[in-house]
């Protein structure tokens, strides 16, 4: 097998790869591939650009971490690149050289490969004090005693009562619920509180 035919079968190894890996399929790529050939392609796709925009394919192969399966990667085999010019080469160094660091893969030796592991001196701080500064918004609770002195403790919803559904222990049960929004009055208190028995609450069980 001739080395240009070789370069061929690379190309169209990579295209199948780049499609299970990267979902990507270069439907393009492929129907130039079949029809003018690997290095007659490969040359085409290595001719300088005055964009520098990243092609699709290429930033396709970074997006999944495979950027080895790139037609430059694949030329610049030591190999195939007796097939290219010193112009091409350096066109597909050049693009290579311009991949962002986390898109290299760089080799890693056995004795530095601890995926998932800790270090046995390592730790973890559980229970450490922070500060936290929130608004807290007070609630009258004559308010409250105004407005059941007023309404009595059935739902003003639903006419349910408490009392009369669960006995004993639902006796003094009962939630309120402004009509006026606290939001609106955040920056001050409501000076309308005193009135809270004929506008500001009105009851409603859970």
């Amino acid at each position: 097998m001739s080395v240009e035919t070789e370069l061929h079968e690379a190309l169209l190894q990579s295209y199948t790869l780049a499609g299970n890996t990267a979902n990507y399929w270069g439907n393009y790529f492929l129907r130039e591939l079949r029809k003018k050939g690997g290095l007659v392609t490969a040359k085409r796709l290595l001719t300088p650009t005055r964009s520098a925009k990243i092609a699709p394919g290429l930033q396709a192969l970074i997006d999944a971490g495979c950027p080895e399966l790139s037609v430059e990667a694949v030329c610049l085999q030591p190999k195939f690149r007796v097939l290219f010019s010193d112009a091409e080469l350096v066109e597909a160094s050049k693009r290579l050289d311009a991949l962002p660091s986390f898109a290299k893969k760089r080799p890693v030796p056995p004795g530095e490969n601890f995926s998932g592991e800790l270090a046995d001196d390592s730790g973890f701080v559980e229970g450490a004090k922070k500060q936290v500064l929130v608004n807290a918004y007070e609630r009258d609770a004559k308010a409250r005693a105004a407005c059941l002195a007023k309404y009595g403790f059935r739902c003003a919803v639903c006419s349910m009562s408490f009392a009369e559904r669960y006995g004993e222990i639902g006796k003094g049960f009962s939630s309120m619920f402004i009509t006026k929004s606290l939001l609106r009055h955040a920056a001050k208190s409501m000076k309308s509180a005193p009135r809270v028995t004929s506008s500001l609450f009105a009851q409603t069980a859970m």
